[in-house]
């Protein structure tokens, strides 16, 4: 293998996991290793922008928001140097949203206005695509930086990584070169950084879509705000009474779209958007008053019992969060019960923690969902004008009835039979989340990885097996949402999906990486 295809460190993915661990890698060299020669670091993209990933790149609109308040959402250690590139940058960032993002972006300027002159960024919702351009700036600093001292040279390769193998010195990675054909590269250490599996494609949707129907599966591919403009623009060709929408899933992704079809003032274009979701609702809605602590008398009464079980807890949760649903806005207690379960938790024995963590982790996730104000008034606007449609159930299948037009067969809430809703629908957005991981993945990465044994499904079927090293074989470390379900001494989360917790991991992972570059001290590695 030439030279120039050699590297100490590759990057499988350039998102968020990894430009926060890149950083806090660098971060590492410059505090005074003594390594005898620059470190060559490749990073692997598929897509032409870097850095950002999909929720804070342009995958994502303008106008898409952080979906909790920017005081919960940014790392502590980041708080004040955000602000200050927030407050620096102020006059171009928003003369940009402004000419990119139309109305929405008006109106959302136009609504923070007083807020950011009083400097009250902690209680704001800002737009996510802010942290990326400032995630950018700041590891664009710390490259240079480093390539000046000769720590390191980081070099950008845009392609796909179809497989990586193992020999007895380093790992060799097939890669896809975005018009350049296949070729390999080699690397003594792999950072697995590749973001979320794809999404599930939906039941009868390869019919909708071959008779002609509009189908979205991933609401950001290849943008959001191009698969916004292509519904609105089917929508345009149709009759009035035929222009319905049905989004499948409630998650932030479908609050999203709700909110760039309201603050677009693009309602009138639809007659229905029906939203189908397990529980047909939406997530909770936050409030300036969200720290409350009322009384969860379950699951106090599991705090003192020494036989309780993962069960009994997540019973007790839903039990007692339905009965404050109908007292108080759920989303102001949730830092309350996340407390109150963290240290029931701690009682349970490692075998019931684990059992939570992989059984019921992310059904306490979907039971404590939330949601800015922002977010929430839009869609709530939406339904008061009876435009926006929730409809509680389990989607069957999707039907082609002909002419473009998908029926929806659906079993409604916890009814066993199947129904079919009175509405055709002529565009079709899948909401409802990924593929698990695993040998038969649509992602040839992750498929080639778990066939291969280098990494191992863990027990939630959504991210692979790690040490506390956050490795998933030797040398091959991981960052981002393939850590959902991560269950060791070092970390335990049911999810990876929010900067905080990424930034968080990147530290310690970054530590364990520098350690193996700096023991080896050696050369580029050699092919096996």
């Amino acid at each position: 293998m030439r030279s120039d295809e050699m590297f100490d460190v590759v990057i499988l993915g350039s998102g968020i996991a990894c430009t926060l661990t890149l950083q806090a890698l660098l971060g590492r060299l410059r505090q005074g290793s003594a390594q005898r020669r620059t470190l060559r670091i490749g990073v692997v993209e598929k897509n032409p922008q870097f850095w950002r990933g999909l929720p804070y790149g342009s995958r994502s609109s303008v106008n898409s928001l952080i979906i909790t308040t920017l005081g919960e959402f940014v790392p502590p250690e980041e708080r004040d140097e955000f602000v200050d590139w927030l407050e620096r940058e102020h006059p171009q960032w928003s003369r940009r949203m402004a000419m990119l993002g139309g109305p929405a972006a008006r109106a959302w300027l136009e609504h923070n206005a007083q807020a950011i002159s009083a400097r009250d960024w902690d209680e704001m919702y800002i737009p996510r695509v802010l942290y990326g351009e400032f995630a950018e700036a700041k590891l664009a600093s710390m490259v240079t930086d480093c390539e000046s001292q000769g720590l390191a040279r980081v070099e950008l390769i845009n392609g796909e990584a179809l497989a990586v193998r193992k020999g007895s010195r380093c790992f060799e990675v097939e890669l896809d070169r975005a018009g350049a054909g296949r070729s390999q590269l080699a690397s003594a250490l792999i950072l697995l950084a590749v973001g979320s599996p794809p999404y599930s494609r939906l039941a009868g949707s390869e019919a909708f879509e071959s008779s002609g129907g509009v189908y979205v599966n991933n609401a950001y591919e290849p943008s959001l705000d191009a698969n916004f403009a292509r519904v609105r623009a089917t929508m345009s060709g149709i009759a009035a009474g035929e222009r319905n929408l049905l989004v499948v899933g409630s998650n932030a992704t479908s609050l999203e779209l709700l909110y760039l079809l309201e603050r677009s003032k693009a309602w009138s274009e639809f007659d229905s958007v029906v939203v189908l979701s397990t529980g047909g609702s939406l997530p909770h809605r936050m409030s300036r008053d969200r720290f409350q602590a009322p009384p969860f008398p379950r699951l106090e009464a599991l705090a003192g019992s020494a036989s309780a079980t993962a069960d009994d807890v997540i019973a007790a949760a839903e039990q007692d969060v339905a009965e404050i649903g109908a007292e108080m806005r759920l989303g102001d207690t949730f830092h309350h019960l996340g407390q109150v379960i963290g240290t029931l938790l701690e009682s349970l024995d490692d075998a019931e923690q684990r059992r939570f963590h992989h059984v019921h982790g992310m059904r306490f996730t979907r039971l404590i969902r939330r949601a800015g104000a922002e977010y929430r008034d839009a869609a709530e606007d939406l339904i008061t004008r009876g435009i926006v449609r929730l409809t509680a159930g389990e989607l069957v299948r999707l039907g082609a009835t002909g002419g473009g037009r998908a029926e929806l067969v659906y079993r409604p809430g916890r009814e066993r039979g199947e129904t079919t809703h009175p509405l055709s629908f002529a565009a079709v957005i899948n909401c409802a989340g990924f593929e698990g991981v695993s040998a038969q993945s649509s992602h040839p990465l992750l498929a080639d990885l778990v066939r291969s044994g280098l990494a191992q499904v863990n027990p939630t079927g959504r991210g692979v097996m790690v040490g506390p090293t956050y490795e998933a074989s030797s040398n091959l470390f991981v960052c981002g949402p393939l850590l959902g379900g991560v269950f060791n001494e070092a970390a335990r989360y049911w999810h990876v999906e929010n900067v905080r917790r990424i930034h968080a991991i990147a530290q310690p992972l970054a530590g364990a990486m520098a350690e193996r570059l700096l023991e080896a001290h050696a050369p580029a590695p050699e092919p096996a």
